[in-house]
């Protein structure tokens, strides 16, 4: 049986896959969705993905920026096969693949979990300066050594220029980032 997936072709983290394993997968820019493409043309809940008789459809669901089918905007849902680009707005790229199960195997589910960071806190930006919260995680969960994390972070827009920096690192050391914007 052949297994779906989506490869980010442009955007946040290229090249990163996304195994389509289930009946729904929800996309967006939110962390409550089945995938997170952390992207300000994405919208939070931008589309979904169904399978179908013949593979899996795509849906806009009434996203800012539009989800594009191979260049054109959608209207309504459409099937997709091997090959396909969906786009979100004008800055992500999503390659529709179909692997054979062996191959599928190999790769990263959509369900994995996020590993634990050993002392991780969540902080505050107040004045330009970060203050610890709370510890976030327990401190007997570690990291396997080389291991990517996913990062969840929130912040005002006004806090814009901190948190780039922050991104710009944490990109550079392998992790994936998502951002939530008040």
């Amino acid at each position: 049986m052949a297994q779906y997936r989506l490869v980010v072709k442009r955007g946040p983290n290229p090249n990163q896959i996304f195994e389509l394993n289930g009946d729904v997968h929800n996309l967006g820019r939110d962390i409550t969705n089945d995938i997170v493409i952390n992207d300000r043309e994405a919208s939070r809940h931008h589309l979904r993905i169904s399978h179908s008789v013949n593979g899996y459809m795509v849906e806009d669901l009434g996203s800012t920026n539009g989800t594009f089918l191979n260049g054109k905007r959608m209207t309504g849902a459409e099937e997709i096969k091997p090959g396909d680009m969906i786009g979100l707005g004008e800055t992500v790229t999503l390659e529709v693949q179909v692997v054979s199960d062996s191959k599928a195997a190999q790769t990263s589910s959509v369900n994995e979990k996020p590993v634990a960071a050993t002392e991780m806190f969540q902080e505050t930006i107040i004045g330009g300066n970060a203050q610890p919260v709370a510890n976030v995680v327990p401190p007997h969960q570690a990291v396997t050594p080389g291991k990517k994390l996913q990062i969840f972070i929130s912040y005002r827009k006004t806090n814009r220029k901190q948190v780039d920096d922050i991104t710009r690192v944490l990109k550079d050391m392998g992790h994936s980032i998502w951002f939530d914007q008040d």
